[in-house]
């Protein structure tokens, strides 16, 4: 048995976390901290350097010479992450989330939001 339960579902575990889907998402290129910071500055150092250390324990992100980037895992995670997304801009037509009406955590990251609609 997996020590966090069920190992299928381990990727809605990690997903589920905050943060998780958007720092890997802006992982698909190499980043410092300092860089990677700066492109997600809604979340506060301490929680991304804490999301980072779990991620790279976790073996979906890889850590060398001061530079963040995707396993083979993480880019496999977000692909999939990314698939669903696209399921829901499918069957549930963005009704509540749209660039004139947006729910709570959209608003927090609009450009996520845009980048959802051009994937359609």
């Amino acid at each position: 048995m997996h020590a966090d339960g069920c190992p299928r579902l381990t990727p809605l575990r990690i997903l589920s976390r905050k943060w998780s889907y958007l720092i890997l998402r802006e992982l698909r290129d190499h980043q410092g901290f300092s860089e990677l910071k700066g492109r997600l500055r809604f979340i506060t150092s301490r929680m991304l350097s804490r999301e980072l250390a779990i991620l790279t324990q976790e073996e979906l992100v890889d850590h060398k010479a001061g530079t963040y980037s995707l396993s083979p895992a993480g880019r496999a995670l977000l692909d999939a992450a990314e698939s669903l997304m696209r399921w829901s801009v499918d069957h549930r037509n963005m009704r509540s989330c749209s660039p004139e009406q947006q729910c709570s955590r959209c608003a927090l990251y609009p450009e996520a939001l845009q980048r959802l609609a051009r994937v359609k």
